[in-house]
């Protein structure tokens, strides 16, 4: 999930720490997911803003999303 005004992503992932979602905005699309537990952003087309990430509701530096 992604909170625009937030500038927030949200990844939950019932199916282990490796997994790739496609993501939509009113900005930009691309791919979202986790590699290893570790969560990943690949940008498309357009710009995705992000601040905040949350994996399994616990907070993680934005400087642990690797943006591609």
């Amino acid at each position: 999930r992604y909170d625009a005004v937030d500038k927030a992503l949200y990844l939950d992932s019932r199916i282990g720490a490796d997994f790739k979602s496609f993501l939509s905005t009113a900005t930009g699309f691309g791919s979202v997911g986790l590699v290893h537990g570790a969560p990943f952003l690949e940008i498309r087309m357009g710009k995705i803003p992000v601040k905040k990430v949350f994996v399994d509701g616990k907070e993680v530096a934005v400087t642990g999303l690797a943006i591609h």
